[in-house]
């Protein structure tokens, strides 16, 4: 339990139980915060707060759903976010986060192939896989194959979708 940082937010009364409280326990190892609070003060900055990402996700929820209908009110929202090393999925309800998972799987795999695939040196893949300027079968000998394992992750996805079923019937899941 040394290794780990703890914290905890009192949501509220739950609805399953009016006699008991909802709380959303947070645990991190201790390791990952330091290296993010190591960073930013090795860039000259200090840290005055450290959140998690489902967090994060819930107060920009209203951005991202100013497109839907009712912006998002009463409906079940996944957000993924593909990260240069980690995929998370964010599942909210009603702008609250009821589930989140994260997965080591990003952009840095697709650079990987590209640098594998044309021998080019990382930062040579990076610039050409966010500058363009890759061969046309760059799209379906690497590109996609990518995205079919961004697919594989996505098939936890639909694996939780049968879980928010039965927890919120009639919600549909909006990606």
């Amino acid at each position: 339990i040394e290794e780990v940082s703890l914290d905890f937010h009192v949501l509220g009364s739950s609805q399953k139980s009016p006699e008991c409280v909802d709380v959303l326990l947070v645990a991190s190892h201790k390791n990952y915060v330091d290296s993010y609070v190591s960073a930013v003060k090795n860039s000259g900055c200090f840290v005055k707060v450290v959140d998690v990402q489902s967090h994060v996700v819930e107060r920009i929820f209203p951005y991202l759903t100013k497109n839907l209908p009712a912006r998002g009110s009463k409906q079940t929202v996944a957000v993924i976010d593909i990260g240069a090393t980690m995929l998370t999925l964010t599942v909210l309800y009603d702008g609250a986060t009821i589930f989140s998972r994260s997965e080591p799987f990003g952009g840095q795999q697709l650079t990987q192939s590209i640098q594998q695939k044309y021998n080019l040196s990382f930062a040579e893949a990076e610039k050409a896989k966010l500058n363009g300027g890759l061969p046309p079968e760059y799209v379906t000998e690497v590109l996609e194959p990518f995205k079919e394992l961004v697919i594989l992750e996505k098939m936890h996805e639909e694996k939780m979708r049968l879980v928010f079923a039965k927890q919120f019937p009639g919600q549909e899941i909006v990606l």
